[in-house]
């Protein structure tokens, strides 16, 4: 009986998992909307890259950059910088997804034409999202994913 009860926990516990890692992130979410009728140039750091840059010897790098860094899992930066009308457009449109998924992302900070909202598991930190338009032309969107510390966000203006 103990072996069963082992068992289907264990089930449960990679089907949460798999699933926890099938799970589109704002910037995905946001180009699957938008990206055909926007050009968004969408850059990304793989998981394998931030390993590779953590396996990196630490010259100049503080340990508090390090540490940030080996909290995040994957980096997407979006860009759009066309005319004003369309960059303001597409930060309403991040404003708006995030607005739907009020469930999913809180927001965490608001300033002029810049918003940061923030995902968590339970207490976890799993995403953090920057949105800003800046100079009145040009949309940048940075998503962070990965299993971050409540500091984290402290840390990150830092750096």
């Amino acid at each position: 009986m103990k072996r069963f009860l082992t068992l289907c926990l264990l089930i449960a516990g990679l089907a949460v998992s798999a699933a926890a890692k099938g799970e589109e992130d704002f910037a995905s979410r946001y180009v699957a909307l938008y990206g055909d009728a926007h050009k968004l140039s969408c850059t990304t750091i793989s998981p394998q890259m931030m390993e590779r840059i953590m396996e990196l010897e630490p010259d100049d790098q503080t340990s508090l950059s390090r540490e940030v860094l080996s909290q995040i899992k994957s980096i997407r930066i979006l860009t759009c910088g066309t005319d004003s009308t369309e960059a303001k457009d597409l930060f309403d449109k991040a404003e708006q997804l995030a607005n739907r998924n009020r469930r999913r992302y809180d927001t965490y900070a608001t300033a002029d034409d810049q918003n940061i909202y923030t995902r968590r598991h339970g207490d976890q930190l799993v995403e953090c999202v920057l949105v800003k338009l800046k100079g009145g032309n040009t949309f940048y969107m940075l998503n962070l994913t990965g299993t971050m510390s409540d500091d984290f966000l402290q840390q990150i203006l830092k750096i």
